[in-house]
């Protein structure tokens, strides 16, 4: 998974970190971890965070660069 993508979607959804940890299930600092690429999430909680966020688990493991936030 591309570094970055989860915080991109979720800055583009305007969502903090809290409320998208508390969304899916988990603590702010393993948010921050799968953000950082320090830890990979798994696909369960994958699958949860692209519901949240309104996009693809493609999108969020896509290697393709970013389009910019609208």
């Amino acid at each position: 998974m591309a570094i970055n993508r989860i915080k991109f979607y979720r800055m583009t959804a305007r969502m903090s970190q809290v409320e998208l940890a508390r969304q899916i299930g988990k603590s702010v600092p393993a948010l921050s971890a799968f953000e950082n690429g320090k830890a990979r999430p798994s696909l369960a909680t994958l699958q949860r965070i692209s519901q949240v966020l309104g996009c693809s688990i493609d999108e969020l493991a896509s290697d393709f660069p970013l389009k910019a936030a609208q």
